[in-house]
């Protein structure tokens, strides 16, 4: 796997990058385009995941400037479903970890589908708050991991 990191949306990755959030968002999910499509990215790093030159895998992160201790969440995490069940996601988290460690983040927050709660246990995760909710319809739980 190759991993290719940007700021934006200037970026050639950032088309694969939508492509797969489009894929796996909005025609598997059925989450709404225009709530996928949330103009956050310009703020954004985004990281596409590629095997053999084809993109497999994204998702986004920012700096949380509301938290005491410097704090990125992570979002769009996904990978393509003929590609799932691979170890990509858990390479695609890895990276994301040392990146947020190199920037000098020491915690990561995400909101996580319900069905995904146990790929993020894994890595070692944990619920930061016991009160799951709706976001696109899909049940979703906060989750938190210290890097220090």
């Amino acid at each position: 796997m190759i991993y290719h990191w940007f700021l934006g949306e200037d970026d050639s990755s950032f088309q694969d990058a939508m492509m797969i959030r489009k894929k796996v968002f909005v025609e598997e999910q059925n989450v709404p385009l225009e709530l996928e499509v949330d103009g956050l990215d310009p703020k954004m790093w985004q990281v596409v995941g590629y095997k053999s030159e084809f993109p497999v895998a994204t998702a986004r992160m920012s700096l949380q400037t509301s938290q005491p201790t410097p704090t990125y969440k992570v979002q769009r995490v996904a990978v393509i479903k003929n590609y799932r069940g691979q170890n990509i996601g858990h390479q695609l988290m890895n990276q994301i970890e040392e990146k947020i460690k190199k920037l000098g983040g020491q915690k990561i927050v995400l909101s996580a589908q319900d069905q995904a709660l146990d790929f993020y246990y894994k890595l070692g995760y944990q619920l930061s708050n016991p009160l799951g909710y709706l976001d696109a319809g899909i049940p979703h739980h906060d989750l938190a991991k210290y890097l220090i």
